[in-house]
């Protein structure tokens, strides 16, 4: 079954709620968004525009492209993110987004979401730290394709994949799907296709972690994340509802 439009922005509320005290006014302010449901197929391409995006269902990339054309991903989305909050603020950004699978996806006009901001302060703050969430996973994955071999790229790369899921499922699981072909790993770790799949090659026989068919299978999560460097704490996962707000007294 499709999510609708509503469960989308309930699944919208509950991202914010989990770094966030909203109150029960502010959760249906987002509610009361006028909100559809798109569906996008893969490698379909969005740039500036007047629109908000959650994703419902699927995965979507930011990426930064040169003028020959190649891409660099440098963050991803999963579903109950929201990407394009910059519109809000620079309605013509640079900002571009890749969906990576056939995606369902949940727009929101800017000019509404805006009269929400002026209304509540603390959907204002939500997403202000949703951006600085956003940006302290930008810093990881520059530091990523800047400092660390390759080997630690794509396991980190997937250690990120891993964590976000196990979120999302509320339980940690020795599988998870991977949504990104091999291409797309090289465009996120700055490396060639055929680089990537000696790595996932060599990681199987390890008994690291194995992907087939668009799963992975992970066997030593310990030793996986001491080549990645994994520290799961730039990803705000964990926060309990309002812990930063009673830390500033907002």
């Amino acid at each position: 079954m499709l999510p609708s439009a509503q469960q989308c922005l309930g699944a919208f509320a509950a991202q914010l709620r989990r770094h966030t005290a909203l109150t029960d006014a502010d959760a249906d302010m987002i509610h009361s968004l006028p909100a559809r449901i798109t569906i996008s197929e893969a490698h379909q391409d969005y740039r500036a525009t007047a629109s908000i995006w959650i994703v419902a269902k699927g995965t979507v990339g930011r990426f930064a492209e040169s003028l020959d054309g190649g891409r660099q991903i440098t963050g991803l989305y999963c579903a109950g993110d929201v990407f394009g909050l910059s519109a809000i603020m620079i309605p013509d950004g640079t900002q571009a987004y890749e969906v990576i699978e056939r995606s369902w996806l949940c727009v929101l006009p800017v000019s509404a979401l805006v009269q929400v901001l002026a209304c509540s302060t603390r959907v204002m703050e939500a997403l202000w730290r949703q951006t600085c969430i956003d940006a302290a996973r930008a810093d990881k994955w520059l530091l990523n394709v800047g400092r660390r071999d390759a080997r630690g790229r794509v396991a980190h790369l997937l250690c990120e994949l891993a964590c976000r899921t196990w979120v999302k499922e509320g339980v940690r699981l020795t599988s998870f799907r991977v949504s990104l072909t091999q291409l797309q790993m090289a465009d996120a770790t700055g490396i060639t296709p055929v680089y990537v799949n000696r790595i996932l090659m060599s990681f199987r026989q390890e008994q690291l972690i194995s992907l087939q068919g668009g799963w992975a299978q992970v066997e030593d999560w310990d030793r996986l994340a001491d080549i990645a460097e994994f520290d799961e704490s730039y990803l705000c996962l964990n926060s309990s509802p309002g812990e930063l707000s009673a830390k500033f007294n907002f």
